[in-house]
């Protein structure tokens, strides 16, 4: 479901070397650590990072699957080449692009806190991320282009479907969609603010029978 990468992360994260060496033991050790590697989301400030991309595609991957009954038929996690590799037929992308983060939204600080969160990145194919038109593109642009793939019915992509005339609306949509996004991730593991992984299991995990 997740892919390779996205494991061996999870192995290592706040492990020692002794327990990554020895791998779980039983599926209650597997869930106590998940637990503790969940609630890492309110604490991550750059998604974008080395050590946080793989965590960023857990999140991103189980939300989908949760949230659209279609988006199940995906396997987001599938190599770009047959002999295998780290590229994927699914990437992490930037909503609004780095390099015109700043043009688009003037607010410095609002920059800073946005440019590499939860708020601003997705999951594009690289058949439409590979195009010079689309990664560049201002945030109108891209809300254009991504209708004609199957990205803009996508759950996470929600975004690409509001209307935004001013930065100010663009702010505000930001702000929503890293706390909605949150909201979505949170509701999967605990049911009334009660740890449950009847949702994890029988329909992420399922994914991958």
């Amino acid at each position: 479901v997740f892919g390779e990468k996205v494991w061996e992360k999870f192995n290592k994260k706040f492990r020692n070397k002794h327990q990554i060496e020895n791998d779980f033991q039983t599926i209650d050790e597997i869930e106590m650590h998940l637990k503790k590697y969940i609630e890492h989301i309110d604490k991550v400030k750059n998604f974008f990072n080395t050590d946080n991309k793989h965590f960023l595609r857990f999140i991103l991957i189980c939300i989908e699957k949760v949230n659209r009954i279609e988006s199940r038929k995906y396997h987001f996690s599938l190599p770009l080449n047959q002999d295998g590799g780290n590229e994927k037929m699914w990437e992490i992308e930037h909503i609004i692009p780095c390099k015109s983060f700043e043009k688009q939204i003037s607010d410095a600080k609002f920059a800073s806190e946005h440019k590499h969160h939860l708020s601003n990145l997705t999951l594009i194919s690289r058949s439409l991320n590979g195009k010079e038109n689309y990664k560049t593109a201002s945030f109108n642009k891209k809300k254009e282009l991504i209708q004609s793939y199957d990205e803009g019915n996508l759950y996470i992509n929600l975004i690409f479907r509001e209307e935004v005339e001013s930065e100010e609306d663009l702010r505000a949509l930001f702000e929503k969609r890293g706390e909605s996004l949150k909201e979505d991730f949170h509701n999967i593991f605990f049911n009334n603010n009660k740890w449950n992984l009847t949702i994890f299991y029988e329909i992420i995990l399922a994914d991958s029978e």
